[in-house]
């Protein structure tokens, strides 16, 4: 098990199935208390209620699972869509010491086999799933054997048609919960709309569930949307006045680097995270702003899923969000410690142009769909009714170029593939360099004996990996190995691959390249099953999404944090804020009666002119000063010589 990975001193005595939540939440997380919301989420999953938790980023839903999974008996079955944040949560789980897998569309068949063994066996109290591998031969062949005392449903508004990030492979989960009967189910969300939520509950075959929706609202966090013409000089005062945590949002590779230069160029210690970073680098500086060696870190949405650091304090977002949902989730990272933090959207009218352009990129038309499916077949030798078990590399370049295809299209239309359930694209940089240690400790330790020249590297990896890698493929961490063995790239690699060759270890190579995983069997493209009707309403729906973020941006009138919460939650009757920029430019331009009179007061205690009291009593606008200024003169409480303005003595 990597050295970050490493279980904590929580395994000793630790509580058994059957314990009390709060037991089990102070021994493994060390909190003293839930938050709001959690505790009767918890009560409900452990009374057998099929329970459907809406909660907002940073209320803290993956605790609502992780919990009773530790206080009941048996595997506790998460279904995610996303690898990144499966990957996030399962290292969170693993360094507490509770014992955690996923599975998912980028594992090599060895991988699987293992981690649905060790499932059926009773290794794991979690178990995380992508959809997609719910219904492969593999997973079906373990799943009688395997303990399921509940069944998760993450990121549950995938379900609906209605969500902003529809996944008909959820669709699968209607019949996989026939097959579970007497599991109650949980379906957790952070964002969705009252009818998703009525849908979510229909999909999952759920008879009055129990329903939590916790406030969305956030008494610490202001909301702010700022248009400028120079984008790099606002986000320098942003930067220069706050002194905090801060994430950057940028849409694209090339701006995260660009503006991580420009930032470190003046000064300000930033750095880069996206999806084409070497995984290694990746990790390196997630880890360099977690632990606040780096104040900023300049990301594209690949950033965030997981990540628990409480005292971010500024979120920034470059360009316009792509979705409600998406900037509710990003700008809701900050401020979780519950001191005054900042979310704020650097405007521009022409992001709107872009968002349209690219709604209508991501939408082909169904000939293009298929066209592209067609070709895919043929560069990957596909026979109709074939059905890789394992995920294939994608040279799209090459691939784009054999058949002379427009690259961004092409993109498009395998999104739009994977979207309607055919295959599943995984990042290459999703799945590093990974091994498994094929011999139990003594074979290794015989190995040891033959082979002295590779003593120190297995001496290392026991140092660094401890019994982790006899059970599970663990990530080759080539620089902590190469700094504590004093080893350089080649030496080391040239070393792994003896012991690839010995058959001491299992290793699997990170691809350069995406990964494909056919979803479901090769059929010929005019067979292609495309409901031209729901990819219109899909596209109609984000449409609405993009036009309500415009309205958001433009309106300068309603308090932001109420238009976002109603959004999401059209019940909800919470007064203005009070810290965003609309209600801030209100309370300026409106402040109090009372407070105007009284702060005028307190400057005239010794005369003075009527530009000094501008200067001084800012930020109360210069009309709104002068109004009150005249009616006080009139009322004959102040007296006005050439200028200088005075309290008049009264009588």
């Amino acid at each position: 098990m990597p050295a970050d990975h490493q279980p904590s001193d929580n395994v000793a005595n630790k509580p058994a199935d059957g314990a009390l939540p709060l037991q089990v939440l102070q021994h493994y997380w060390r909190y003293p208390s839930f938050r709001p919301g959690q505790q009767e989420v918890i009560d409900s999953i452990l009374l057998g209620d099929d329970t459907i938790a809406l909660m907002a980023t940073g209320a803290g839903k993956s605790l609502c699972f992780q919990v009773p999974a530790l206080c009941l008996p048996g595997l506790t079955l998460v279904v995610s869509p996303l690898v990144a944040l499966m990957k996030d949560q399962v290292t969170q789980l693993l360094e507490v010491g509770i014992a955690a897998a996923s599975v998912h569309s980028g594992l090599r068949h060895q991988e699987l086999d293992t981690v649905l063994e060790n499932a059926a066996q009773g290794v794991y109290k979690l178990l995380y799933v992508s959809p997609e591998r719910l219904r492969t031969d593999l997973f079906l062949a373990r799943m009688p054997r395997m303990n399921i005392s509940l069944l998760v449903v993450d990121e549950a508004h995938c379900i609906s048609e209605w969500g902003h990030d529809f996944r008909p492979a959820y669709r699968l989960l209607t019949d996989f919960r026939a097959e579970l009967p007497k599991v109650p189910c949980l379906a957790v969300t952070a964002t969705a709309t009252p009818q998703v939520l009525q849908d979510i509950g229909d999909q999952l075959g759920m008879e009055s569930p129990a329903t939590f929706v916790n406030s969305f609202w956030r008494a610490n966090l202001s909301y702010s949307v700022v248009q400028s013409s120079d984008k790099e000089q606002r986000l320098l005062q942003m930067i220069k006045r706050l002194s905090g945590p801060t994430i950057i949002y940028v849409r694209s590779r090339r701006k995260a680097e660009d503006l991580a230069d420009f930032l470190a160029q003046t000064g300000t210690k930033a750095l880069p995270y996206h999806a084409g970073l070497d995984h290694d680098v990746r990790q390196d500086h997630a880890e360099r702003f977690m632990q606040n060696r780096v104040r900023v870190i300049v990301a594209t949405s690949a950033f965030g899923m997981g990540v628990n650091k409480p005292d971010i304090e500024l979120v920034i977002h470059w360009e316009a969000p792509p979705t409600p949902e998406a900037y509710f989730q990003e700008a809701g990272r900050v401020g979780r410690n519950g001191n005054k933090a900042y979310a704020v959207w650097l405007y521009a009218e022409a992001d709107f142009d872009l968002l349209y352009k690219q709604l209508d990129q991501s939408f082909p038309p169904p000939e293009q769909i298929r066209a592209v499916y067609g070709h895919l077949c043929s560069f990957l030798q596909l026979p109709v009714g074939a059905q890789p078990e394992e995920a294939m590399p994608l040279d799209l370049d090459r691939f784009c170029t054999n058949f002379k295809l427009p690259y961004t299209a092409t993109w498009h239309a395998l999104k739009r593939l994977e979207t309607e359930g055919y295959i599943v694209l995984v990042e290459a940089d999703m799945e590093p360099e990974r091994f498994r240690c094929k011999p139990d400790r003594m074979g290794l330790y015989e190995v040891q004996l033959k082979k002295p020249d590779l003593e120190p590297l297995i001496k290392g990896l026991l140092r660094v990996y401890g019994g982790a890698m006899f059970t599970d493929f663990v990530p080759l961490l080539r620089r902590k190995l190469m700094q504590g063995l004093r080893l350089t790239e080649g030496q080391l690699m040239h070393q792994i691959g003896q012991l690839t060759h010995l058959e001491v270890i299992d290793y699997i190579p990170q691809y350069g390249q995406p990964m494909l995983w056919w979803a479901s069997p090769r059929v010929l493209p005019e067979n292609l099953r495309i409901d031209a009707q729901a990819i219109a309403n899909r596209k109609a729906a984000e449409r609405n999404r993009i036009a309500f973020l415009a309205d958001y941006a433009a309106d300068r009138n309603t308090c932001r944090q109420q238009q976002l919460v109603h959004y999401f939650d059209v019940s909800d009757a919470s007064p203005p804020c009070g810290l965003c920029d609309t209600c801030q430019r209100k309370a300026k331009e409106n402040p109090p009666i009372k407070t105007v009179r009284q702060a005028i007061l307190d400057q005239l205690a010794v005369p003075a002119h009527h530009q000094d009291l501008i200067q001084r009593l800012n930020p109360i606008t210069e009309d709104v000063l002068w109004t009150h200024l005249r009616r006080m003169l009139d009322e004959g409480l102040l007296s006005n010589q050439d200028g200088l303005i005075s309290i008049r003595m009264q009588p």
